[in-house]
């Protein structure tokens, strides 16, 4: 995968890899200018990592779509890495330990990242 991996950005672009230092508790909220969202935490006293895609973008067409996922990690994450394409967010501990991936249908790419409790570094992936 790394010889895939672009340029460093600021913000995410449709196509993209973003590599998150995480603490006990992290939070990642991306969004588009649409109001569309992906909140993803982990939480390392549950040791758990969660996926929200409720409001991500087209939900409509299915009633079970707009969801919550959840995954442990098996111990603690120092660091996630988290692809994102045009409609879909892979998820995967640094060490392997966890993996996610979610189907996601925004009307326009995510172009916002806010991280609380981390830090963030993007690369766009090359094409």
């Amino acid at each position: 995968m790394l010889a895939l991996r672009g340029a460093k950005v600021k913000n995410p672009t449709e196509a993209c890899e973003m590599i998150i230092d995480t603490k006990n508790q992290t939070e990642i909220v991306l969004s588009n200018t649409k109001g569309e969202q992906v909140t993803m935490k982990y939480d390392g006293q549950q040791q758990t990592f969660k996926m929200e895609r409720v409001k991500s973008g087209d939900v409509s067409f299915s009633e079970a779509f707009p969801a919550v996922t959840v995954a442990p990690t098996f111990g603690s994450v120092k660091q996630l890495r988290i692809f994102i394409d045009r409609c879909s967010i892979e998820v995967f501990d640094a060490e392997g330990k966890m993996a996610m991936t979610n189907l996601v249908f925004p009307s326009e790419p995510y172009n916002t990242l806010k991280v609380k409790g981390g830090k963030a570094t993007i690369y766009e992936i090359k094409h």
